[in-house]
C-alpha cells in the first residue's frame, strides 16, 4: 500500500466518453477523467522547476478506487515506462499544444490524446475548428496563487510531461518541435 484513497476518482480519455468502470459517465462529462488531472498534478508536485504540467488521457489508464492505493494499482493506472520531463514553451505554444493533442484526438483517431493538465485551466469547444477550441487559457504557476491569471503569448514557462508526448506523439506536435530546437531536461521521480 502506498497511498489510502478517500473517494473514487473517475477516469475517462475525453470528457463524457464512458471508459470508467466504476462512475457512471455523467461523472465525466463536464470535466473528463479525474484520475489523468491527478497524473498531471502528481508530474507537477514532482518537477518543482515546472510552472504547469500536460498529461495525454490515453497515458493514464484507469480509475482510482477508494481505499488502499497500491504499487499494482499505480502499475495499472500508468503502464508505461515513460520518463517525466520538462520542456520551455511560450504561452503561444502552450495553447497550440492543447489545440493540436485536441484536433489528435477529435479527428486524428486518437481519444488518448485529449490533453489534462496541472496549473492550466481552460475551456473546451469540441464544435469549434482547430486553433479555435481552446478559450478562456488561464494559468496558476504551481497553483500557488490565489487566482488565475491570463497565459501570456510571448511569456516562457516550464512544463512538465511525459516523454512520450514530448517527442510529439499523440499530435502533439509543437512539443516534438521545440524537443528538436532544445534537448529535453529529465527530472528523475
Amino acid at each position: 500500500v502506498i497511498a489510502t484513497v478517500p473517494e473514487i476518482i473517475c477516469y475517462d480519455r475525453i470528457p463524457g466518453q464512458g471508459r470508467s468502470v466504476l462512475c457512471p459517465v455523467e461523472s465525466t462529462a463536464e470535466r473528463g477523467g479525474a484520475s489523468c488531472n491527478l497524473v498531471a498534478q502528481a508530474f507537477l508536485d514532482q518537477t518543482p522547476t515546472a510552472g504547469v504540467s500536460i498529461q495525454n488521457g490515453g497515458g493514464c489508464r484507469s480509475d482510482i478506487a477508494a481505499g488502499d492505493f497500491t504499487l499494482e494499482d499505480a502499475i495499472t493506472l500508468l503502464p508505461f515506462s515513460n520518463t517525466l520531463v520538462t520542456l520551455e514553451l511560450t504561452g503561444t505554444q502552450i495553447k497550440m499544444v492543447l489545440e493540436e493533442a485536441l484536433e489528435n484526438a477529435f479527428n486524428g483517431g486518437s481519444t488518448g490524446a485529449y490533453p489534462y493538465a496541472a496549473g492550466l485551466r481552460y475551456a473546451v469547444d469540441a464544435n469549434e475548428e482547430m486553433g479555435n477550441r481552446i478559450s478562456s487559457l488561464e494559468i496558476n504557476i504551481r497553483l500557488a496563487e490565489a487566482s488565475w491569471n491570463a497565459i501570456g503569448a510571448d511569456m516562457l514557462y516550464t512544463v512538465a510531461t511525459n516523454d512520450f508526448i514530448a517527442r510529439g506523439q499523440d499530435g502533439y506536435l509543437t512539443f516534438g518541435k521545440v524537443n528538436d530546437l532544445a534537448p529535453i531536461k529529465i527530472s528523475r521521480l
